[in-house]
């Protein structure tokens, strides 16, 4: 892949274009990439901040509300957890609760529970509960990342 990189000092807002000829496997790499580097807007105390997809740990709805934990910073998303979902699967979100969902790159090691869950030990310390209803799709999306880490 050829790629071109030029500096702008009178952009306001940086910005990529992809030209290509067929979505292969560098392709969707790069796309996944890109992705992954998503923007959310949290709230917290009368403040806004823009969140980094890949910062996010995990999120979890409480009293209808959706919070976004970092690695020591929790946050208001006005977004759904559906929504995150779909927006930001590619950059490693995955449902493992009814109101819970993972950054799988977040997950430091796993442990076996009672009925059938399993702990996630995450990277900043914290754990939170794989369900076993969402078990096999967990381990399914960790594979294909194993797979993808193995071909890089």
């Amino acid at each position: 892949m050829k790629w071109i990189k030029i500096k702008e000092k009178a952009l306001t807002e940086n910005y990529v274009e992809i030209h290509y000829r067929e979505v292969d496997h560098e392709m969707e790499l790069l796309v996944s990439y890109l992705q992954k580097s998503g923007i959310l807007l949290g709230k917290k105390d009368g403040q806004v901040k823009k969140l980094l997809a890949d910062d996010i740990f995990y999120c979890e709805i409480v009293d209808r509300k959706c919070f976004a934990y970092l690695e020591q910073e929790v946050w208001i998303l006005e977004p759904g957890l559906q929504e995150i979902l779909s927006a930001y699967e590619a950059a490693g979100f995955v449902r493992i609760g009814k109101s819970m969902i993972v950054n799988i790159h977040k997950v430091d090691r796993m442990e076996s529970d009672l009925n059938m869950r399993v702990r996630l030990y995450l990277e900043n310390g914290e754990t939170v509960i794989l369900n076993r209803s969402y078990r096999q799709d967990f381990y399914t999306r960790l594979k294909k990342e194993v797979e993808r880490n193995a071909t890089d």
